[in-house]
C-alpha cells in the first residue's frame, strides 16, 4: 500500500457514488494503485490513459483519443505525483477544455459528505476545542512532514519523555533528547531503532490497557513502575499506536495521566461511528486532566464532512496539563504557519474554528 491509497479510495468512492466512470491518467505507479482499488474494492474497470503506453497497447488511450469520447459522465483522475510533470499535464488538460471532470491527486479536495454524522462530529469538535496558553510559544518538534508535532515551549531539563509507536522515524525523539531529556521508546513492531542515541532508550514493548506479556504488551502503569517513575511529575508523552490509544486512555488511571505535563497523539479512526462510544469516552476523560493547545488534520487519511464540520480520519493533537497552565479562550484555525502536511505532495486540510 502506498501513501496515496486512502486518498485514491476516498476519491474513487465519491465519484462512483455520483454514477461517474473513472479515467486514470497517466498509468504509472499511483495509476496502477487506482486501478487495483477499482478492480478489487468496487469491481469496476477504469479507462486507462497514457500517451506513451497507448502506442503499444490498444486498451490504453492517449489524451487526444479521450477528448474525442463522450466523456461527460467520466471523471479523469490525474495521477502524476511528480510536481513538475503534474503541473505540466494539468496545464495541458486545462488548455484542452475537456468536458470531463478532472481531479488532481496532488490537490484532491475530496471530502465525503455524510449528513448522518453531524451530532457525532459536533461532539468530537467540542471535546477537541483548542485553547491558548499565555506566555509560552508553540514550536515544531520532529520531522518537517510526517513525524512532526507542535508542542508548548515549556520543557524542563529534568523532564522524562515517553514515546509509543516509533516505526522507522525517531526525529521527534532525537529532537527531544537534544533538549537534555531522556527518552523512553516503546514499539513491539520493530526490532531496533533506525539510529542509536545514548539518551534514547528502546524497549520492544507495545502499549495496552492490561498487561499481555506474551504479546509484548504492557499497561502504562506497569511500564512506569518498571522505570521507577511512579509518582514522578513532569513526564512528556508522544503516542502514535494505530488506534491502541483509545484503550490506553480509557483504562489508564487519572493519577498516571496527571504525571504528564504534555501529551501529543495521533488519533485514529475519528470518522468511524462504530468506535464512537470508545472515542468520545476517551476524549471526555482526557479533558478532565488536560486540554488541547493544537490540532492538525493528517492528510494521509479519509476526510468527511457533516453539518459544516470537516472531520479527518486521522487527527494530531497536543494536550497540556490543567495544573501547569490555565486555558485561555481562543479561535483556532488550522493549519498554523508552523504546520506542515504529513504527506508533502498534497495539500493540508483546513480545520476552522476548533
Amino acid at each position: 500500500m502506498n501513501d496515496y491509497y486512502y486518498i485514491l479510495d476516498n476519491l474513487i468512492a465519491l465519484e462512483l457514488g455520483k454514477n461517474q466512470n473513472i479515467a486514470i491518467y497517466p498509468f504509472g505507479r499511483v495509476g496502477l494503485q487506482a486501478k487495483i482499488i477499482m478492480n478489487e474494492r468496487y469491481g469496476k474497470h477504469p479507462i486507462l490513459i497514457d500517451n506513451n503506453l497507448s502506442k503499444y497497447n490498444r486498451d490504453v488511450l492517449c489524451i487526444e483519443q479521450f477528448k474525442k469520447m463522450d466523456n461527460k459522465q467520466i471523471t479523469l483522475l490525474l495521477c502524476a505525483t511528480n510536481p513538475v510533470l503534474n503541473k505540466m499535464l494539468m496545464k495541458d488538460l486545462e488548455m484542452r477544455n475537456l468536458v470531463s471532470k478532472v481531479i488532481n491527486i496532488l490537490n484532491p479536495k475530496g471530502v465525503a459528505h455524510v449528513p448522518d454524522k453531524k451530532e457525532y462530529f459536533d461532539e468530537i469538535k467540542k471535546l477537541c476545542k483548542v485553547y491558548k496558553v499565555m506566555g509560552n510559544r508553540l514550536l515544531r518538534i520532529g520531522s518537517e512532514n510526517d513525524g512532526g508535532y507542535i508542542m508548548l515551549d515549556d520543557f524542563k531539563e529534568n523532564s522524562i519523555v515517553y514515546s509509543f509507536g516509533i516505526g522507522g522515524n525517531i526525529a521527534w525523539e532525537e529532537d527531544m533528547s537534544c533538549r537534555n531529556m531522556d527518552v523512553f521508546c516503546y514499539d513491539h513492531t520493530i526490532e531496533e531503532l533506525p539510529t542509536q542515541n545514548e539518551r534514547i532508550h528502546f524497549n520492544r514493548i507495545g502499549i495496552a490497557g492490561q498487561d499481555q506479556e506474551q504479546q509484548n504488551l504492557l499497561s502504562m502503569e506497569s511500564i512506569i513502575n518498571r522505570n521507577g517513575h511512579n509518582g514522578v511529575g513532569n513526564l512528556i508523552l508522544k503516542m502514535d499506536v494505530e488506534g491502541a490509544e483509545w484503550e490506553f486512555i480509557n483504562t489508564v488511571d487519572d493519577n498516571i495521566l496527571k504525571q504528564f505535563s504534555q501529551m501529543t497523539f495521533e488519533l485514529h479512526d475519528m470518522t468511524e461511528m462504530i468506535k464512537s462510544e470508545q472515542i468520545l469516552s476517551a476524549l471526555l476523560k482526557i479533558n478532565r486532566t488536560h486540554y488541547p493547545i493544537w490540532v492538525h488534520a493528517n492528510n494521509h487519511g479519509r476526510v468527511e464532512e457533516s453539518g459544516g464540520v470537516v472531520m479527518p480520519q486521522l487527527i494530531e493533537i497536543t494536550y497540556v496539563n490543567r495544573k501547569c497552565h490555565a486555558p485561555v479562550e481562543t479561535v483556532f484555525n488550522g493549519p498554523l504557519y508552523i504546520d506542515s502536511p504529513n504527506i508533502r505532495e498534497y495539500l493540508d486540510i483546513e480545520l476552522k474554528n476548533w
